[in-house]
């Protein structure tokens, strides 16, 4: 549909299209997206979801771990702690890829980042959480493509009234 030919024109995506595709979607999963939102939430039920809370925890560990540094990379120990082999099982499904001579981990792509950010940081329903985190240095232009994903992600779902997401705002 013209949706996800829209979706696909933009060369992450259709990396995104083609991881999917490759684990097993079956093409007419595809045909019901109708945003990036969708993509990227599919593509974390996929390749995320089936590890495990660990892998959800290491996620939300890497996240806040660049926060705190101001960098776009972490430490394997700092991405990886507390969480057994989740941060090995997020490589090899090529979520995270090595950096800096395997010392450091980044996501694939800054706009992983952003999403699994928007899951795992971005909490809207915690204002004062929220109010912290954005007041920190760097941290707001840092967040701010996960906050539009949350925001996004919260208007999707809302519903006919979109009540939860004007909670939220």
């Amino acid at each position: 549909g013209p949706k996800l030919a829209e979706l696909a024109r933009v060369p992450f995506n259709t990396r995104l299209l083609a991881d999917l595709l490759t684990v097993g979607i079956a093409p007419e999963q595809l045909r019901s997206l109708a945003s990036q939102v969708q993509l990227l939430e599919m593509y974390w039920n996929e390749r995320v979801r089936p590890l495990g809370l660990p892998a959800e925890q290491c996620l939300g560990s890497t996240v806040r771990a660049m926060i705190d540094h101001g960098r776009m990379e972490a430490t394997r120990i700092a991405a990886g702690a507390d969480t057994g082999n989740a941060l090995d099982f997020l490589l090899q499904r090529g979520v995270l890829i090595s950096a800096n001579g395997d010392r450091e981990v980044a996501f694939r792509h800054h706009v992983l980042f952003d999403y699994v950010a928007s899951r795992t940081v971005v909490v809207l329903a915690d204002t004062a959480k929220m109010d912290t985190l954005f007041k920190r240095s760097g941290a707001s232009l840092l967040l701010a493509p996960a906050l539009s994903f949350a925001l996004q992600h919260l208007w999707e779902i809302s519903g006919r009234g979109r009540d939860r997401f004007w909670q939220a705002i």
